[in-house]
């Protein structure tokens, strides 16, 4: 028969051995959820390749309308428009204030006749329209943590006056552009990050807007707003392919 002090030792000894494994376990586990957090732009938006618009993952395209040339990027199953649009509308502005930005496009007041969506649906290049806030989502999920998109989508020169730039990894090139509101004057904010229209109402008149900020390491970050549209506020546009 197995004495006590036998079957106390066993017992310690299988106490230990279970500990362990737990140990190891959850060390493995925190090894594999960090490196399923790791962004991989190989994965998520190479640049080689072919995507599900039978085009390339990157490349450019012309404007019909006015035969203006823009890149695109592919993230994900999504195909952006890699630079802001820039065709003239009698409800675009344009601001002589911006310097060295020639991705920074035109201002545009789509929320001005809402709840009419006759300037939402006629802005973009054919093939392609205003993103919905679900499709800001989408691109933010797919790349991950919003301190991760963050980075990853902003331009390496995302602005000239911020210590904070992107690392650009997917081609988006997003730069700081700020906006307009015209009111009794024209009166532009450049100081103020990147306000990127939706075709999203959140209720009546008003109208959601993705807002990009990056002051420094200590303020950044990216979340929707709603706008009043009869408030003519003048917003930069990014389109996404149909």
């Amino acid at each position: 028969m197995n004495s006590p002090t036998f079957k106390l030792v066993r017992n310690l000894k299988t106490i230990i051995v279970i500990t362990i494994l737990s140990i190891l376990t959850i060390a493995l586990n925190a090894c594999t959820t960090d490196a399923e957090e790791e962004f991989d732009a190989e994965s998520v938006c190479p640049a080689e390749g072919m995507n599900a618009y039978g085009m390339p993952n990157r490349g450019t395209f012309i404007d019909e309308r006015d035969g203006q040339e823009y890149k695109y990027t592919t993230i994900g199953n999504q195909v952006w428009m890699a630079q802001n649009l820039n065709y003239k509308t009698s409800y675009s502005m344009e601001n002589d204030s911006i310097v060295n930005c020639l991705d920074c496009g035109l201002f545009y007041g789509i929320a001005g006749n809402l709840p009419s969506r006759d300037m939402i649906d006629s802005v973009c290049p054919q093939g392609w329209r205003v993103p919905t806030e679900k499709d800001w989502n989408i691109l933010l999920d797919t790349i991950g943590r919003v301190s991760e998109a963050l980075e990853v989508l902003l331009s390496e020169t995302w602005s000239d006056n911020k210590e904070f730039q992107g690392s650009n990894q997917c081609g988006f090139s997003l730069k700081e552009s700020g906006y307009i509101k015209k009111d009794k004057k024209e009166t532009y904010y450049g100081d103020y990050g990147s306000f990127m229209w939706t075709q999203t109402m959140s209720r009546p008149y008003y109208i959601l807007n993705v807002f990009f900020y990056a002051s420094d390491n200590n303020s950044k970050g990216i979340k929707f707003q709603e706008d009043f549209g009869p408030e003519y506020k003048y917003f930069s546009l990014r389109c996404i392919k149909n």
